[in-house]
């Protein structure tokens, strides 16, 4: 957090409804939120909280290929 300004975005890979807080906080700072999850394991208010979803089962298609 110290270097928070020296960043547009924080990239969480992670699903927990724990760190929806921390979402909101960095978002009330003016910064994007982009979150990394398995689709059925991601809490809702974390998606919600978040600019941009990516699903993991999104990149394994695409490093597989």
């Amino acid at each position: 957090m110290d270097k928070l300004n020296d960043y547009e975005e924080l990239i969480l890979c992670s699903g927990d409804g724990d760190f929806t807080k921390l979402l909101k906080y960095i978002k009330g700072k003016f910064k994007k939120a982009t979150l990394i999850a398995h689709k059925d394991r991601l809490n809702w208010e974390l998606k919600k909280t978040a600019n941009k979803v990516i699903f993991i089962e999104s990149l394994r298609r695409e490093a597989e290929k």
